[in-house]
Formats: C-alpha cells, structure tokens, sequence
C-alpha cells in the first residue's frame, strides 16, 4: 500500500514540474484600453493587446531595454517581430509580438526553456506601462 502511494505521489509531483507549475492563467475582458485576454500555459505568456502592432512593438523594445535584459536580436515587419533576449540569469527570454487587426496585437512571451510566470508578468507590466494600460497581472488565484 505504501509502495503505490509513493508511487502515486511522484508522478503527481513530476506532472507538476513538467507542466511548469501553475497550468493556466486567465484575466478577461478589457479592464482598460490596451488589455486584453491573459493566459499563462505551459512556461508561456499569451496576452491579446487591444493596442496597434507598432505600439506593442515598441514597447517591447522599450520593456527589453528598460529591464536591462540583453537583446540579442530583434527582427520584425509591418505586422510581426520577434526578440530574444538573456536576463540576468543568463536564461532566455522570448517576446513575440504579432498583429491581429489594426486595433489589436498577439504578444507572447516566455522566459527560459520552462518558463517564468512572474518575470514574463514583468516583461509585460513594462510593455503596458508604454501604451497606457494600468492593469495588474498575475495569477488567477492571487
């Protein structure tokens, strides 16, 4: 009996670490201009922006900059870019930054190979902080 609890109790424990900890993370509705619908899934921050691309895109140079993360690229379009950083833990951060329509932009954002919900959180407080958005991040059962 002993024996299949153990068992039973490490694989819950290893699906959890596996998973990234907190599976799912959702804030709806637009609280404010700019903020849209939040989900942390599996190590990755998706956020729909009701803002422009280029405003997005521009904030998340800023964010990268004002957070003093080492860019290492940044590669974009009119409609799409893509950054790459290293933080100071030398883990790296991904924000990805995609137009939907005109008023409403994709951004996801992943830090290290399992993820960092509290710095992809930071990264995208300071990309709302450019375009006017006063809206708290976090985890859904905060």
């Amino acid at each position: 009996m002993h024996g299949r609890l153990f068992a039973l109790v490490t694989i819950v424990a290893a699906s959890s670490l596996l998973s990234g900890g907190c599976t799912v993370l959702l804030v709806g509705g637009a609280v404010a201009a700019g903020a849209g619908t939040v989900a942390y899934v599996k190590g990755e921050l998706k956020s729909t922006e009701d803002v422009p691309f280029e405003t997005a895109w521009a904030a998340a140079n800023s964010a990268v900059q004002e957070l003093e993360l080492a860019a290492v690229s940044a590669i974009g379009d009119e409609i799409a870019g893509s950054i790459i950083a290293r933080d100071a833990a030398d883990r790296k951060v991904t924000i990805e930054v995609a137009e939907l329509g005109d008023e409403q932009t994709q951004v996801s954002i992943r830090v290290g190979f399992f993820g960092d919900e509290a710095q992809s959180n930071r990264i995208l407080g300071k990309m709302r902080e450019h375009y006017g958005v006063a809206v708290a991040v976090g985890r859904a059962d905060d």
